[in-house]
């Protein structure tokens, strides 16, 4: 039996004590990936009257069905879905601006009386809105980025971690000493606004309960692998070529999803199949590795042992 579809009292009764004292109420179900999110989503939804709010950055995207696991029609006909697939391939999209859209698709289902639910594995974007992080954006300068030609990445990292020690806040995605594209952008904002990118958490518009999927490390790894496996039997290779053949690059924001760059160096002769589902099964693992410990990081979060249902202290389970 799977037991992602059975929540047991313990978690009904924490859910309807918090539904019990609070107003403006929203759920998230976090966890890393191929930990059940979907299933234990749905089945709160169901027992509760709630709709789903999408909170994985890749399952914001068109064409993209398989590679970010995203959810059946026949599941998604069971309970009302948002912010799926209305993203083309090759779009931009932050954080800041599913936040905006995120906070209408709740305050909509707060009026019809029914439970907001964010599921997803983005936990940037989870806490984006659970926390209100407010953000600051600053206009592309052209003129400023043809002045930053001159320097060496080296150099502008070295700028960047300068400018960035007189600020408190944090920028929406990681930004490593090699990302050249990055690190611009972040000067760009910096320099230019005298701000960083998201300034201090204000007060939340929600009141919000995090239910965390606490997992065995090397359970969800072995998950990992073989729902990998399933993507292929699935038709992942099929997606992805469609998706070249549509004109869609390798480098467009959609087509990083994890396994369709290692899909597009298969399907160019560049590497082998076996290398192929190495890398994706191992590119998987170290994502599913850095989502636990993003949540482990928070002392919010409701962490349960989706064996039995008990509620236990961390995102991972002895």
């Amino acid at each position: 039996m799977e037991f992602y579809l059975i929540l047991s009292n313990r978690v009904f009764e924490i859910v309807e004590n918090f539904l019990e004292n609070v107003t403006r109420p929203l759920l998230a179900v976090v966890g890393p990936t191929a930990s059940g999110k979907t299933e234990v989503s749905i089945r709160v939804a169901e027992k509760f009257d709630g709709e789903i709010i999408n909170s994985d950055s890749r399952q914001m995207y068109e064409f993209l069905d398989i590679s970010t696991a995203k959810i059946t029609e026949s599941e998604a006909r069971k309970i009302p879905h948002h912010l799926f697939s209305f993203l083309k391939p090759d779009e931009k999209f932050s954080v800041a601006q599913w936040k905006t859209l995120a906070e209408k698709k709740t305050r909509e289902i707060l009026l019809r009386e029914k439970l907001p639910i964010l599921c997803g594995g983005t936990g940037f974007f989870v806490n984006s809105l659970v926390e209100n992080y407010k953000f600051i954006s600053a206009a592309r300068d052209e003129t400023f980025r043809e002045n930053l030609e001159e320097f060496s990445t080296a150099e502008l990292w070295e700028k960047f971690c300068e400018e960035l020690k007189k600020f408190r806040g944090e920028f929406p995605k990681k930004i490593g000493p090699h990302d050249r594209a990055k690190i611009i952008r972040g000067l760009e904002i910096l320099l230019k606004n005298s701000v960083a990118p998201r300034d201090k958490k204000t007060r939340p518009e929600f009141e919000s309960l995090i239910l965390g999927i606490a997992v065995r490390r090397d359970e969800i790894y072995e998950k990992i692998n073989l729902r990998v496996l399933q993507m292929l039997e699935n038709g992942l290779l099929a997606e992805v070529e469609n998706l070249l053949k549509m004109g869609f690059k390798k480098s467009d924001p959609g087509m990083i999803s994890h396994g369709v760059p290692e899909c597009v160096d298969f399907l160019r002769g560049e590497i082998s199949r076996a290398e192929f589902i190495s890398k994706m099964q191992q590119n998987t693992r170290n994502f599913a590795k850095r989502q636990l410990t993003w949540w482990r990081r928070n002392s919010n979060v409701v962490w349960f042992d989706p064996r039995n249902f008990e509620i236990v202290q961390n995102c991972e389970l002895p």
